[in-house]
């Protein structure tokens, strides 16, 4: 199985260490892959996050609402290119079982996994999603 977090800067190494603790250094839990998702280079992980992983772009009532600097709703973007190129590469170079891979997101992460659970709802077998941002 392959488990695909984001936010990877800080979630990889925080599942991780749940999983060592959990699975008792993997004596008690399954072996997995687990595969962060890194902000895209370049950006700073505020602006990439908040690009691809909304599916809109915010209605501002208040100009202090969102910052000016990030864009937002690119989350059909992003949810097509890790079907068409993040998870093929992963399936291509492990040995994977494609029908038991799973999604981890917190916040806006969660928010992305929302939308990828309710647009393409086979592309992960099983989600967890951590205080979406859905407002």
């Amino acid at each position: 199985p392959v488990l695909y977090v984001t936010d990877a800067l800080y979630s990889f190494p925080l599942v991780r260490s749940v999983r060592n603790l959990v699975g008792q250094k993997g004596v008690n839990i399954e072996d997995f892959i687990l595969v962060g998702l890194p902000p895209q280079e370049g950006l700073t992980s505020r602006q990439s996050r908040s690009r691809d992983y909304t599916p809109s772009d915010p209605a501002r009532t208040d100009p202090r609402d969102y910052s000016d600097d990030v864009s937002y709703g690119g989350a059909a973007h992003y949810r097509d290119f890790l079907a068409e190129r993040v998870l093929p590469l992963i399936d291509a170079r492990y040995r994977t079982d494609p029908a038991r891979r799973a999604y981890a997101g917190h916040s806006y992460g969660g928010l992305f996994g929302a939308y990828v659970l309710t647009t393409r709802p086979d592309m992960f077998r099983s989600y967890i999603l951590s205080s979406p941002s859905l407002w």
